[in-house]
């Protein structure tokens, strides 16, 4: 086995801070974020369609393909294309969307947090309190999906903040063993 040399993990801690900064600058043009993360949504389901078309079109010589995949393909590039040209209109629902992600994510925290702290883990605490804040932050969305670009700003800098902790963690951990 390798020596682990390092004190931390350097990369996990230069995430950590791109991504406070990142939520600097969300919390500064609030509405540039909004309209920047409706059109990376747009960008991915028309990408999406169009892998989803030519993969039906590749794997219909070979075997037999439901006409549903074809029509789900199809779909992703319209709503896509819905995204990239309406983005404003598709705002409101961007809120929701990611609430329901920070109410998953913050579940699989806490769960990996309890993991950590059974087998003797450090500063799995830090996990476990990102976990309630990701949720906290959805049950916030659900009630309040106006105030959407602010919690994008303040989870990007709970982020950079935990993954800097992780940088250092991981360091330790692997000293121990």
């Amino acid at each position: 086995m390798a020596t682990y040399k390092k004190k931390w993990d350097w990369t996990l801690i230069v995430i950590g801070v791109l991504l406070i900064v990142c939520g600097i600058v969300a919390a500064t043009y609030p509405g540039l974020t909004l309209v920047i993360i409706t059109t990376m949504v747009g960008i991915g389901y028309l990408l999406s369609g169009v892998g989803d078309v030519a993969a039906y079109f590749k794997l219909r010589k070979h075997m037999d393909v439901s006409g549903w995949a074809l029509a789900y393909a199809v779909l992703d590039i319209v709503l896509g294309a819905l995204l990239l040209l309406y983005p404003v209109a598709f705002m409101a629902l961007v809120p929701w969307i990611v609430a329901f992600g920070f109410l998953l994510f913050g579940i699989v925290e806490i769960w990996i947090s309890v993991k950590a702290k059974q087998a003797g883990g450090p500063n799995w605490g830090l996990g476990m309190v990102s976990g309630v804040v990701n949720i906290l932050c959805a049950l916030a969305l659900f009630f309040v999906p106006a105030s959407f670009a602010l919690f994008i700003a303040l989870m990007a800098v709970w982020r950079g903040i935990k993954l800097i902790g992780d940088g250092i963690t991981v360091g330790k951990v692997v000293r121990m063993r």
